[in-house]
């Protein structure tokens, strides 16, 4: 009732809740790494008999090369991302390792980074969120600024947040995923000369890569 009528009144930005992230959307994981790298597979080649041989099929044993890209995931816990916005958001994290990324590191923020940095290796079901105040993107460019060994850092967002000063770190890449593509049209202008833009598509959670 409070996030629908934007009353949240005393209710501190520490309010801590409980998340299933166990919706299962679908994405073209590839098409996201590519933002971010043009090699985005490592030159290690497994064999896996859970993929066909591209010539010979079943019969022998297919190959796998894992991806290498190193991903911060920001998402945005703020008072104005509903809960299942959120499911939807760690769910799109959980996916990256049925693509053979090894880990992803994730931080929550709202007016500030309201965790530390938490790196997951393999998905989660249960997530605990800490946030729910207001949104600044600042503090996470910030975070960038500081720590610049990461290939890409996608956003995860309804937008709603002043536009921040542009980050100095021009290595990594920045991706912003919208919940919607309204939040996409209505937000995604002021920000794109600071990375790329995307969108969860309506009812089905596939990004519309732009």
């Amino acid at each position: 009732m409070a996030q629908a009528n934007d009353s949240w009144g005393s209710i501190g930005g520490k309010l801590r809740e409980q998340i299933l992230a166990n919706l299962h959307p679908k994405l073209d994981y590839r098409a996201v790494l590519r933002k971010f790298r043009t090699s985005i597979l490592s030159q290690q080649r497994r064999l896996t008999r859970m993929k066909p041989n591209r010539r010979y099929g079943f019969a022998y044993m297919g190959s796998r090369r894992d991806f290498t890209t190193r991903l911060l995931f920001a998402i945005d816990v703020s008072g104005s991302m509903g809960t299942e916005e959120l499911r939807q958001g760690f769910s799109v994290v959980n996916r990256f390792f049925n693509y053979g990324v090894p880990a992803i590191d994730v931080i929550q923020f709202d007016a500030e980074i309201t965790t530390d940095v938490m790196t997951f290796r393999r998905a989660q079901r249960e997530v605990q969120l800490t946030g729910r105040g207001g949104t600044n993107f600042g503090p996470v460019l910030a975070y960038l600024e500081e720590h610049r060994d990461y290939d890409g850092l996608i956003i995860y967002t309804d937008g709603y947040a002043p536009c921040p000063a542009p980050p100095q770190n021009r290595r990594t890449r920045i991706l912003w995923l919208f919940v919607s593509e309204a939040h996409y049209r209505s937000c995604y202008p002021k920000l794109q000369h600071l990375g790329q833009g995307a969108y969860l598509k309506a009812n089905a959670a596939i990004p519309s890569l732009v």
